[in-house]
Parts: C-alpha cells; structure tokens; sequence
C-alpha cells in the first residue's frame, strides 16, 4: 500500500528489483509530484521531483528513474540503491510535445527501451490550426422568410 497521506497516489511502478515504488502524488489543487518508497511500504517517502512531475518510468536496470516534469520536459533521476536508497537531482532530457495532459488520466504518453537511450511517445508533431469563428447577424430574419 502506499502511503496514507489524504493524498491521492496514481501511476505507480516498480522498480525492476521490486525493491521500490515510483509513484505520482497528487494534491487536492492538481498539483503533481513524484516520489519514490521501498516495497514492502515502512512508512518513508523521498521526493524524486520538485518542478512537479507525473509517469514515472524505470530504466531495465533500475538506475535511473524518468518522468515528465509540469514544462513538459523528460527529466532523468539517477537512483543508487545498493544499500540505502539515493536520488541524484532531476536533469532534462528533452522537451517533448505531448498531448495535452489530463490530469484524471492514468495512461502514460511515453515509453523508453530497457537501455533508457531510446523514447517513443505520443507526441503532436504539427500545432494545431488557428480557429475561425462565424459570426451571424440578424440570422432570425434569413431562417424565418
């Protein structure tokens, strides 16, 4: 179980040891965050994300852990756990596009090969196209003729 903070927890992977759990934390404004705590749970929690995160994501080895950060960049978290558990400070990878985020959506945007060097995501690769809007004036007199 992960931790029962009043807080809601989604996206939650294991790491490929099954030692640890990387999870989404969610606030009651919307605000995102990832942490990361061992399994079996024994209460602690260490925050991987301070720029707010979501869809954690282990690397094969589990020596990394990757996430998207609230701007919308891949972010990568070196991770030593070989007797106690340590994150290095989040690094960008890249900027990905991605669709636009819906924050009631458990679904990830991204997957990455075992190795962690390649990506595939659910990227928009053109913007969207401008909107135009009709406007009708006096469109009572043209219906009712």
């Amino acid at each position: 179980m992960i931790a029962n903070d009043g807080f809601s927890h989604v996206q939650a992977q294991f790491s490929p040891d099954g030692r640890w759990i990387a999870y989404v934390r969610r606030d009651a404004l919307g605000g995102e965050d990832v942490y990361v705590q061992p399994y079996p749970p024994d209460g602690s929690a260490s925050r991987i994300s301070w720029d707010g995160g979501a869809q954690p994501r282990w690397r094969g080895d589990g020596d990394e852990l990757v996430y998207v950060s609230a701007n919308r960049f891949l972010r990568s978290v070196r991770i030593d756990s070989a007797s106690t558990f340590h994150a290095a400070p989040p690094r960008p990878l890249f900027d990905v596009p991605l669709r636009a985020r819906d924050p009631a959506a458990f679904r990830f945007e991204y997957t990455m090969s075992p190795d962690g060097h390649e990506f595939l995501a659910n990227a928009i690769d053109d913007p969207p196209a401008p909107m135009s809007i009709s406007v009708i004036r006096n469109w009572a007199a043209a219906v009712f003729r």
